[in-house]
């Protein structure tokens, strides 16, 4: 199973928004148990579309400017990013089939399916 990719405040941009994959943001804390449950569904994601996404971590409190800017105010919190833009966001831990529908929905976006 795919480890996360555990990013910070100085790579944030690198790694999300100047990345060319579409990239599912998963910002957490240590000590929060839906985070913890969070994290293999996120790992077994990430290892079924590891071509067509980047899935990353991001500890809320050890990074408050990223926190801050994306507003952040409960974890774990999942921010998906697609050409450097929000696209689409989960607040809560979530089941694993409601995550691989949003990272579908990321992939190929509603509007190119028409």
């Amino acid at each position: 199973m795919a480890k996360l990719l555990a990013i910070n405040d100085d790579n944030f941009d690198e790694q999300v928004l100047q990345n060319n994959k579409p990239t599912a943001v998963l910002f957490k804390t240590d000590g929060c148990p839906y985070c913890r449950a969070m994290e293999p569904i996120m790992e077994q994601v990430a290892d079924e579309f590891a071509d067509q996404v980047k899935i990353v971590v991001i500890d809320a409190l050890e990074n408050q400017e990223k926190t801050d800017e994306y507003g952040i105010q409960a974890v774990p919190q999942l921010l998906f990013f697609r050409d450097g833009e929000i696209v689409d966001s989960v607040l809560g831990a979530r089941p694993k089939d409601e995550v691989v529908s949003k990272v579908k929905n990321v992939i190929e976006p509603v509007s190119a399916k028409t």
